[in-house]
């Protein structure tokens, strides 16, 4: 009877500090989509501005490549 009880604690110990485990290794990630969706988001709404606003079409008038201006570093 004894040995069932330490084998119930023993797997109830064994699987929180998987869930533990878990948990700490998809945060980072989860963070990371989030930022990447952030970003992009925000990239997106730049260009719709500068369509909405005339901008995008000034530069394509200066001879600038506008995705290199506003997408690409």
């Amino acid at each position: 009877m004894a040995e069932r009880v330490i084998v119930s604690m023993l797997a109830d110990t064994i699987g929180r500090i998987v869930v533990a485990a878990g948990v700490r290794e998809i945060a980072p990630a989860l963070t990371a989509l989030i930022v990447a969706g952030r970003t992009g988001t925000a990239i997106a709404a730049e260009l719709a501005s500068a369509r909405a606003l005339g901008e995008a079409d000034a530069l394509d008038a200066l001879g600038v490549d506008i995705l290199q201006y506003y997408v690409l570093p």
